[in-house]
Order: structure tokens, then C-alpha cells, then sequence
């Protein structure tokens, strides 16, 4: 593992996620919704590591390209009372023209309310480009859905644990 890559990466992560959350905050305060514990808003370098590992393993990336492939690095949660299609629409509509206005852009969007997986989890996800090209997770979620994210949450961590590779004595 060259750890060059994986500090030089974090380091970048940390100067964006200060310029991302600026605007994060702005927007959460014109436009009244609750971004959900900006304390986690980085995956501790822990965290990102182990990503990096697993997509090695299991995608067969190389370090960079795994490095390059995760998208959560920084991630941000807002909270709805309920559900409410229109008011996710609304909100939807709100940060994708607001974000593009700063210069971010929509990479990839999964609607997990109306395709939840098959855990149960449900919500909506929203990866966007900053204007520097790194890319960033915003997570939609009901009170319930974060409330039963937050209880399967360690379920999930020990899924996505690396299978063990034994060598065999040949």
C-alpha cells in the first residue's frame, strides 16, 4: 500500500471538504434543511484505507484507481421529518440547481425510497463534482431511515470486511 497516495489524497479531502461544508452550511441555512452531524462528514483515514483495500480486492483496481473510485470520502446527511416525494423533490430540485450555480455537478444520483435495497435500507444519495473535481456524497434521509440506518450501521461495517486469503502449502 503506498502510503504517499492515501496521505496525498486525505490531505486534498480535507482542504475540499472545508470548501464543500462552507457551502453546505450557506445553503442549509437559506433554504432551511437540517444537515445531520458534520462531525463524520470525512471517513476517518481508518476508514478510507479499508475502502481502499476492499475495492482493490473485490474490483481489482489498482490503488489509484480505487483511491479515484470512492465517493464518500466526505459525505454529508440531511434529515426530513418524513417522507414526502414532494418535499424530497423540492429539495432535490433546490441542491442540484444551487450546487451547479456554485460550480459542483451531478455525477450520479440512487433513489433508494423507491428501490430500497434489500436490507431495508432506503434513502437518497446525490454525488457531486466540486468545481477542484473531487468528488462528494450527500445522503437524503427520513428520521426513520437514518434511525435504522444508525441500528444496522455495524451489520453493514462487518459485510464489508475483506474475506481472508490463506496461503496454501503446496
Amino acid at each position: 500500500m503506498n502510503q504517499y497516495l492515501i496521505n496525498t489524497r486525505y490531505e486534498e479531502a480535507k482542504i475540499e471538504e472545508y470548501m464543500i461544508t462552507k457551502d453546505m452550511l450557506e445553503l442549509s441555512v437559506k433554504f432551511r434543511f437540517q444537515l445531520h452531524d458534520l462531525t463524520h462528514r470525512m471517513k476517518s483515514k481508518r476508514s478510507f484505507i479499508r475502502k481502499v483495500k476492499s475495492l482493490m480486492v473485490l474490483k481489482g483496481f489498482t490503488q489509484k484507481e480505487a483511491i479515484l473510485n470512492i465517493k464518500d470520502l466526505i459525505r454529508y446527511t440531511i434529515i426530513l421529518d418524513q417522507y414526502d416525494r414532494d418535499e424530497l423533490d423540492l429539495l432535490l430540485i433546490v441542491l442540484r440547481f444551487s450546487l451547479n450555480d456554485k460550480g459542483y455537478h451531478v455525477l450520479e444520483e440512487k433513489d433508494y425510497f423507491l428501490y430500497p435495497k434489500h436490507s431495508g435500507y432506503n434513502a437518497y444519495h446525490l454525488y457531486f463534482i466540486s468545481p477542484f473535481g473531487f468528488v462528494f456524497e450527500i445522503q437524503i434521509h427520513t428520521k426513520d431511515s437514518l434511525s435504522y440506518k444508525d441500528r444496522t450501521h455495524n451489520t453493514y461495517k462487518k459485510s464489508k470486511k475483506l474475506p481472508i486469503h490463506r496461503k496454501r502449502n503446496t
